[in-house]
């Protein structure tokens, strides 16, 4: 508990510093889309999760904010800056045999699965965390040649089920989580960028059945790695070309089964008279509990338009992940796209998105995502959207029908360089089996403090 209080204290600290730099300055003006700084990951919470026909960092041509390699966080965000964090979601149900349940979790507890492709879609299925930032703080400082990272943050999550005789089960996760990462420019054109991640993670279960009870702990431990070198070259217009290669490793233990992944990864973005293009390919192997392993495939393209002087925006992209072994080759297709239109007054965007899966325990994921921002009352700002999202399971796994209604509001203080963004989602969740049908309801809060320096 003494853990889960350190990451809210400092949050709270740095809330306070950010209100008092709002208090002494004056409403600013903010043109166009970016206000300075990047999107938060809490505003597009606020917006039905809209992350392609975003009007900031989604869009961002540099190969850190669109294919997450290293080397280009040196050209991402224009200033040095600190972020706090803070998220909160929980459930319950009833079911109809009078089973109870709840649940509660900040963050991503358990990510062990992080990186490893097409096994984090599956195993996020079970794990509600949404994508939510693990409370904690990251500062970024921005040098004239390099920028440098360092992030810390505690996750926790807590789930109880009791059954129509008082018999109860209990688990947690809790995970503190550290980073730091540096990209350096070599010369204009050239840069390369190093990170480190390492997450300790703590499971325990209480059981309690007949008036007895009894519980055990485990540990796992998880590390992750990235090399990155990439490559700009100013071109025509406001675009730049980007072309970049990555090595990435993860490992994790878990269970007493050694888990590891490593991939190999190139990217290009390049830039035309009304927008860009993307390509990505990746190639590595993975190996879980010491077997043969499996080699994984990922390739993925994208292209966003915006005409000169015209409010619309338009995204598509296309992306596959695919494994092979002895006897078994499950794969992920995605198709996803959006339109969206971006003025001084107000945002609207909508996006459509398709995963179909092959030799896997679902078959499909439809998502449909509508957002919405206004900004006439700047510095306050107003977000709503709805998302709709629909999995079809195959064999054991249930289809799941989720709704989605999601709101925010964020501060911008521009001569401040100062960002505050909070949001919620009210998610209700139907699990549809052969003999059952369960609803849930999740309430999910998230904040985000952010300032420019």
């Amino acid at each position: 508990m003494k853990r889960a209080i350190l990451p809210i204290l400092v949050v709270a600290m740095l809330l306070s510093s950010l209100l008092a730099s709002v208090l002494s300055a004056q409403a600013g003006d903010p043109e166009g889309s970016g206000y300075g700084m990047n999107t938060t990951r809490v505003q597009q919470m606020g917006m039905g999760d809209l992350d392609m026909v975003m009007y900031d960092e989604p869009q961002e041509v540099n190969i850190y904010g669109l294919s997450g390699n290293i080397a280009g966080l040196v050209w991402d965000e224009p200033t040095s800056s600190l972020e706090g964090n803070f998220s909160y979601g929980s459930g319950s149900y009833t079911s109809e045999y009078g089973t109870k349940e709840s649940w509660s979790y900040m963050g991503n507890a358990f990510p062990v699965y992080q990186g490893f492709p097409l096994m984090e879609t599956l195993f996020s299925l079970f794990y509600g965390n949404r994508g939510l930032p693990a409370p904690g703080v990251t500062l970024s400082l921005k040098r004239q040649s390099a920028t440098f990272f360092l992030s810390g943050g505690y996750a926790r999550d807590a789930n109880k089920s009791e059954s129509q005789y008082g018999d109860t089960y209990e688990t947690s996760h809790s995970s503190p989580q550290f980073g730091f990462g540096i990209s350096a420019l070599t010369s204009p054109e050239f840069s390369f960028g190093l990170a480190f991640d390492y997450i300790p993670i703590k499971e325990k279960y209480t059981y309690s059945y007949n008036g007895s009870s009894s519980s055990n702990e485990e540990s796992f431990n998880k590390f992750g790695g990235q090399i990155g070198l990439c490559r700009r070259r100013k071109s025509s217009g406001r675009f730049q070309t980007t072309s970049g290669g990555e090595f990435q490793y993860i490992s994790a233990d878990i269970n007493d089964s050694d888990m590891s992944f490593w991939s190999i990864g190139v990217a290009h973005v390049g830039g035309f008279s009304v927008g860009y293009g993307t390509v990505t390919l990746k190639v590595g192997r993975m190996t879980l509990g010491g077997d043969d392993g499996m080699t994984d495939i990922e390739v993925g393209g994208r292209i966003f338009f915006q005409a000169p002087q015209s409010p619309l925006l338009l995204s598509i992209s296309f992306n596959r992940i695919s494994l092979s072994e002895e006897n078994v080759s499950p794969s992920q297709t995605t198709f996803s796209g959006g339109i969206g239109i971006s003025v001084p007054a107000i945002y609207a965007g909508i996006e459509y998105l398709n995963d179909s899966f092959k030799e896997s325990s679902i078959t499909s994921i439809e998502a449909l995502k509508f957002g919405s921002e206004l900004r006439s009352l700047r510095p306050l700002i107003f977000r709503a959207g709805y998302k709709k999202m629909t999995t079809k399971g195959g064999g054991w796994f249930p289809n799941i029908d989720e709704d989605i209604i999601t709101g925010g509001v964020g501060l911008r203080i521009v001569p401040k360089n100062v960002s505050v963004d909070l949001a919620y989602n009210n998610s209700k969740e139907t699990y549809l089996m052969t003999f059952d049908e369960t609803k849930v309801t999740d309430h999910i809060f998230a904040l985000s403090l952010k300032k420019g320096f």
